[in-house]
């Protein structure tokens, strides 16, 4: 094996073809090895490795908006829908085909959310993140997620940004996503403003949301095992 910086060493200005061709055959090998960049993962908890006060037991509308499912992570829209949001220990055992144990993962437990009516919106979960508002302005941001949708027809939710200035707000949102019938690897890329000429108080925070936008018949049937967020505009692996 070699080290990075010797695979994309030029060939000299004169070099024969074998020397073209050997440099070319590097340069694929480095790109192939990007593939497993871990750039770090702004969302805490992002594979749900750590549990919330609640442990395995299932959050549902009857605990309110802003109920902890998972360490850092809550739940709105009680209002709105009636779920059910559950830490679930990864399988073992014989490990059959489709199980939520084939998704790779260092995480104990995935998230397992079924839902049986939607009368509004907004309904999502989200992470918020105290005084970062100025850390996070102005950049690009990718979310990785990795959802697999257990019932036979899309879903559509997005990926969102929400700060909120103390008072003023902003919430930036990609495009629609359609969670296909099985397991879903999806990116997502916003991109947040500026703070200047906006007024900045003392108790702003920053949420990161997956929002349900249109589930069919109002329902679904998710294991939820990843919802990542860094820097930049390509998602890679998540760090462990």
């Amino acid at each position: 094996m070699s080290f990075l910086e010797d695979i994309v060493d030029p060939p000299a200005e004169e070099a024969d073809p074998a020397a073209q061709y050997f440099f070319d055959e590097n340069i694929y090998v480095a790109l192939v090895a990007l593939e497993y960049i871990m750039n770090p993962s702004i969302v805490l908890n992002a594979n749900f490795a750590t549990l919330g006060a609640s442990g395995l037991t299932p959050i549902t509308e009857a605990d309110g908006d802003g109920a902890e499912f998972s360490d850092e992570w809550d739940v709105f829209g009680a209002a709105n829908a009636t779920y059910s949001i559950t830490p679930t220990a990864y399988p073992t055992g014989l490990i059959a085909s489709g199980s939520p144990s084939t998704v790779k993962s260092a995480s104990p437990y995935y998230i397992a959310m079924t839902v049986a009516t939607v009368t509004g919106t907004p309904f999502y979960l989200y992470q918020r993140q105290a005084n970062t508002v100025r850390k996070y302005q102005k950049d690009f941001f990718t979310f990785g997620i990795i959802v697999n949708n257990k019932q036979t027809n899309s879903i559509k939710i997005r990926m969102e940004m929400f700060n909120y200035y103390d008072t003023g707000s902003d919430l930036i949102a990609d495009n629609t996503i359609y969670l296909q019938p099985g397991l879903n690897k999806i990116t997502s890329l916003v991109k947040t403003q500026g703070l200047t000429g906006l007024t900045l108080g003392a108790g702003d925070y920053t949420e990161f949301r997956l929002a349900f936008i249109d589930l069919v018949n109002g329902t679904a049937d998710l294991e939820i095992h990843q919802i990542k967020c860094e820097f930049g505009k390509i998602s890679t692996l998540l760090e462990q």
